[in-house]
């Protein structure tokens, strides 16, 4: 029995010295009172009887709440047979080793870690017989250092030899070992979760729609280049500053179409005609009145709307006074000799354009610059060297004359990504998984991941989702969308929890932004793959404005969503959705980051039994 007990210790410490290398090594200290005198016809609450002992112990972590611990002990105990040593007839010293398991019960992530231990063991006094002992107990760690816990620990241990029945009560501490790539991964708490700013702009990560790239609190994080007040995400001219209404391009004319869509920037002119102004045209010659210099009778364009001198009948001389063959009813100048292709005034330089329009009279223009020379434009991409970024290179007026490879909207001297379309709230790069970091900083970019694990997913804290189907299913015959029958995987899961955060919509309305049909058409995806799942839609809002007014709000947002599914082919009898307006927050109203996170509308893909 004795050699049985002491293999099976030693079988356990080598387990413990081999176990896998990711798990937690550790080592105690604790100082002892043992107790034998309370099974053996003592008094529990006479403390004097107690004795001292010293116990040294390896720890090591299986799984993150189960440990094995290999202590060895050493104490004095009142012999239970007092003739043995007639030198000290009450004492005698003895010497232990066990191997128990500690199961911590509570969440790990606090500071205070209960656990419940059992094992078996072997004791030996330096007089009497060697006995085996069953340890079961509690105990209690309490963090104090990323690798330190004070401890405190209360066992019974029962003998199975006669009279040997004792309490072990011990105090000490835990220390543990290793790398840090080692340590038993602990989840992150809430608190700790809402002081993640990873681009230190000031709000953390939970709040802040580009949590990648710093950008100003009044644009939620992210960043506005031209520093017009329209977040890059939403500027469809981000380098360029514009006003909000024309979505951050610029209005030269201020008639409400902004430049790059303008056919006329400089001249105020309605929507209905891209810009230009809706003017009449009384002769009907085609040239609108405002640019007809003869607007009631027709003329070609060559000379300017009015008609030719073959159009025109013999004047007498008393009806042109500057002699120059167009009649003074007609003539721009009737004092000044001039064509008629300038309307009887003269031309100085030739060039088309009468000298009273003519603001460069003696230098060659084009009429579309009012007579004067245009300046330079080394790259005939129409934006003059002197407004182009790029003078040397084509480029469209939405990029400040620069090309746009990928086609994002975001030059390629800007675009870290140019040769793939991404939006401007990740420097023109794209995110492949969806999961809020761009595919040019994510190590895992087409798997969705954390921001602390570099993109990729994390090992610590992963959903309660069963990611293995059961050993048998059986496929539902459906006409719905072709996919698995099984379980989604964590990385899809994460898909719905960055589209609660990501989902934007328009200010105080039930509009769905431009920049949210992605994460909407990631979930589309994921329902066409598993048709065995239903999906339900809640809206939720603030406790900003009347409660009725919120409720109506979260129920259209939701249904927003639903209606915007239901076009990407997602069939109306598997989604579900309602509105619960500021009835279920998750954080605090009475700050700015609460009121953030309440404003959310959640999807949760339920498996169809």
């Amino acid at each position: 029995m004795k050699k049985g007990l002491l293999v099976l210790v030693l079988l356990s410490f080598l387990f413990v010295t081999n176990a896998d290398a990711q798990a937690k090594n550790g080592i105690s200290f604790k100082g002892l009172v043992l107790d034998y005198q309370t099974f053996n016809d003592g008094d529990f609450g006479d403390f004097t009887s107690y004795h001292p002992g010293f116990e040294v112990g390896i720890h090591r972590f299986i799984t993150p709440d189960l440990s094995i611990n290999v202590p060895l002990t050493v104490g004095v105990v009142q012999s239970h047979n007092r003739v043995i040593n007639l030198n000290d007839p009450f004492h005698k010293a003895v010497i232990g080793l066990d191997a128990k398991l500690n199961y911590e019960f509570l969440d790990r992530a606090g500071k205070v870690r209960p656990y419940l231990l059992a094992g078996i063991g072997g004791v030996a006094e330096d007089e009497g017989e060697f006995n085996a002992q069953i340890p079961v107990g509690l105990g209690v760690k309490v963090k104090f250092h990323p690798r330190g816990y004070l401890n405190f620990q209360s066992e019974y241990r029962k003998s199975l030899s006669s009279d040997r029945d004792n309490f072990h009560h011990g105090l000490g501490f835990i220390y543990m070992l290793g790398k840090d790539d080692d340590m038993p991964k602990e989840e992150m708490t809430e608190e700790e979760m809402t002081k993640i700013d990873s681009d230190g702009d000031g709000l953390t990560d939970d709040v802040d729609l580009c949590p990648q790239v710093a950008g100003p609190h009044e644009l939620n994080g992210c960043p506005d280049t031209d520093a017009d007040g329209v977040p890059d995400y939403e500027d469809r001219c981000p380098q360029t500053a514009g006003p909000a209404e024309s979505r951050g391009c610029p209005d030269s004319d201020g008639d409400g179409v902004s430049d790059n869509d303008d056919e006329c920037p400089n001249m105020a002119g309605s929507m209905s005609n891209n810009g230009c102004p809706d003017e009449d045209d009384r002769d009907g010659d085609g040239i609108r009145d405002a640019i007809d210099d003869c607007p009631d009778q027709a003329g070609p364009v060559s000379n300017r709307g009015c008609p030719t001198d073959t159009d025109v009948p013999t004047t007498p001389a008393s009806d042109d006074r500057d002699g120059d063959g167009v009649p003074d009813s007609r003539d721009r100048c009737p004092d000044q000799s001039g064509p008629a292709a300038t309307g009887g005034c003269p031309d100085t330089d030739g060039d088309g354009v009468s000298d009273p329009d003519d603001q460069c009279p003696r230098t060659v223009g084009p009429i579309s610059n009012n007579g004067c020379p245009e300046t330079t434009d080394r790259d005939s991409d129409g934006i003059l060297d002197s407004n182009d970024r790029c003078p040397d290179e084509f480029g469209s007026a939405a990029t400040g004359g620069c090309p746009d490879t990928d086609g994002d909207g975001i030059a390629n001297i800007d675009d870290r990504c140019p040769n793939e379309a991404g939006p401007s709230a990740y420097n023109g790069c794209p995110d492949s998984d969806g999961d809020g970091i761009p595919n040019d900083r994510d190590n895992c970019p087409n798997i969705a991941g954390t921001v602390d694990n570099n993109g990729c997913p994390s090992t610590s804290t992963q959903p309660n989702i069963v990611t293995t189907p059961p050993p048998t299913t059986t496929v539902p015959s459906s006409p719905q969308p072709t996919g698995g029958d099984g379980y989604i995987t964590i990385e899809e899961a994460n898909i719905l929890e960055i589209a609660m955060r990501a989902i934007q919509f328009e200010t105080a309305r039930d509009v769905i932004t431009r920049e949210s049909y992605q994460y909407l058409n990631s979930i589309a995806d994921l329902m066409s793959r598993y048709y065995n799942y239903k999906l339900v839609i809640s809206g939720h809002t603030d406790s900003t404005g009347p409660a009725d007014t919120n409720l109506f709000l979260s129920r259209n947002r939701a249904q927003a969503c639903y209606e915007y599914l239901q076009s990407r082919g997602v069939d109306a009898s598997r989604m579900d959705y309602e509105g619960f307006g500021e009835t279920q927050p998750i954080a605090d109203n009475k700050t700015l980051r609460g009121r953030k996170l309440n404003r959310r509308v959640e999807f949760v893909m339920e498996r169809i039994q």
